[in-house]
Parts: structure tokens; C-alpha cells; sequence
């Protein structure tokens, strides 16, 4: 109990607690409204949501196919990670009789797409706040949250959110490290934004 209470005592003081809140409520009211209401994309790729018929994943025949069919009618192949984590949760739901078109399959594809998306913005918080500071730390969750795309990529399940996690993951791996030192890091990057900024 004690353990329970001293982990919800560190996440509230975490200055991404808001952003977090704010982040938690956005994607529940969207998987809520996205049930009963799925969401369009452009063209005629489908829609976003757990309603969705097909959900667009965003190349979906690509990540798909090497499962579904022998070939995928061309020389280039995904990676095997997404491709896997999506026939594992096929396998799954075939276990109670569904497929990859029913709304069982969606809803653990935008679950995982959207716990990987709450992931993401605890490390970018960490990593601004042992870079910077709170105040930095703050607005880089913010930025995080109120960027549409964080919840359209939640919501479509595409792979967008486990690129963005590995990046982040190990960003923060080498910063906890230690191999940079933080003063000659910061340096590095003042130093990189003045050569940009100079090009302009």
C-alpha cells in the first residue's frame, strides 16, 4: 500500500502530471467517440477509431500482407517488430473467434498505440527535465499532448507511436548513462542550433 502511495505521490509531482491527465482524458474521449462514430482519413483509406471497419494503420496491406498472403507482390519487407506485435494480437483475438476487421482487433491495437503514446511523454518529460529543467520539461509535455498528431497516431494504431517510443527510449537510456556529461551536452546543442540558425 505504502509502495502504491509513495508511486502516486512522484507522478503527481512530475511536472507532466497535467499534460498526462489531459493526454489520458483526449484518448479515452476519442476511443469513446471513435466507437460509435469512426473517424475519416483522407482519400478513401479508410477511417481511424475503434469503429473502424478496416482500421487505416497506415500502409496496412504492407504490414499485413507478409502474414495474410505468401507475398506481398514486392521486393521490400517491413521490419519484423510491428509486423509481429500485429499477428500476435490476430492470434489473440482468434482465440475468441474474431479477426483483424473486427473491433476487438482495434481496440487492442489502439491500446498498445496509446499506452506507447503515454510512455512517450513521461520520457520526454525526464529527458527535458534533467536537459533543462521543470520549466522546459513542462512545455515539452505540453507541446507533446496538444500536437494532433499524438492522438490521430494513437488512435490509428500506426507505427508512428513505437518509432517515436525507441527514439525517446534510447535517448533517455544514453542520458541516464552518463556517457554524455549533461554541461557538455547542453553545449553541443546550443552550438548545433547557432550553426542552424546561421544557415538561415
Amino acid at each position: 500500500m505504502k509502495i502504491n502511495q509513495s508511486f502516486l505521490k512522484a507522478i503527481i509531482k512530475r511536472s507532466c502530471f497535467a499534460p498526462f491527465i489531459f493526454l489520458f482524458l483526449l484518448l479515452i474521449i476519442f476511443c469513446i467517440y471513435s466507437y460509435f462514430f469512426p473517424i475519416p482519413t483522407e482519400g478513401f483509406s479508410g477511417h481511424v477509431g475503434i469503429g473502424s471497419d478496416i482500421l487505416n494503420i497506415g500502409d496496412r496491406d504492407f504490414y499485413l500482407s507478409s502474414f495474410l498472403k505468401d507475398s506481398n507482390q514486392s521486393n521490400v519487407k517491413p521490419s519484423f517488430l510491428y509486423p509481429s506485435i500485429l499477428q500476435l494480437i490476430k492470434v489473440f483475438v482468434s482465440i475468441f473467434g474474431y479477426d483483424e476487421l473486427s473491433k476487438f482487433w482495434n481496440i487492442l491495437v489502439i491500446g498498445l498505440a496509446s499506452c506507447l503514446s503515454i510512455i512517450s511523454l513521461f520520457l520526454i518529460d525526464d529527458i527535458a527535465f534533467q536537459l533543462f529543467g521543470k520549466r522546459v520539461a513542462t512545455i515539452s509535455s505540453w507541446l507533446y499532448v496538444v500536437c494532433p498528431f499524438t492522438i490521430f497516431f494513437a488512435i490509428s494504431g500506426s507505427l508512428t507511436p513505437y518509432v517515436l517510443l525507441g527514439t525517446n527510449l534510447s535517448f533517455w537510456i544514453i542520458l541516464k548513462s552518463m556517457i554524455l556529461n549533461k554541461k557538455e551536452f547542453r553545449k553541443l546543442l546550443s552550438l548545433k542550433f547557432s550553426l542552424i540558425n546561421k544557415g538561415k
